[in-house]
């Protein structure tokens, strides 16, 4: 039943601060949206495999249900940043040791289709993890 349940949090002093950007030093336009803005959509893009249209709706969505009022970038502006946004993928340090469980299933191949590969034989991209 809570297969279909989604949960997203915004952290209010992050948001705060972080998602219009500071005023520029020189001349020029001031940019409307920080890259923790673009980041933050992209990530979504990339976790739910949606077009840039699609991210958009989905952030203008989420806004409204969190009752922010944020600015939400728009396809155009989050697919030309996201060619020249450096990621910063926050992580926390390891504390010891990292544990792995395999259930009963085992290991799973992911690559090319399993009709594929009964058909054809073993690909050339197919990996364990």
């Amino acid at each position: 039943v809570s297969r279909g349940d989604l949960t997203i949090w915004f952290d209010a002093a992050t948001i705060k601060q972080g998602w219009t950007p500071p005023p520029p030093v020189g001349r020029g336009k001031p940019g409307l949206y920080s890259a923790l803005a673009i980041q933050t959509c992209l990530t979504l893009k990339a976790l739910f495999r949606l077009p840039y249209r699609a991210t958009e709706g989905l952030m203008k969505s989420l806004m409204r249900l969190n009752g922010l009022d944020l600015p939400v970038p728009d396809h155009t502006h989050m697919s030309r940043r996201a060619a020249q946004l450096a990621v910063k993928i926050p992580r926390r340090p390891r504390k010891g040791p990292v544990h792995v469980v395999v259930d009963s299933t085992g290991l799973k191949i992911f690559g090319e289709g399993e009709w594929k590969v009964r058909q054809h034989g073993v690909g050339k991209r197919r990996t364990w993890r």
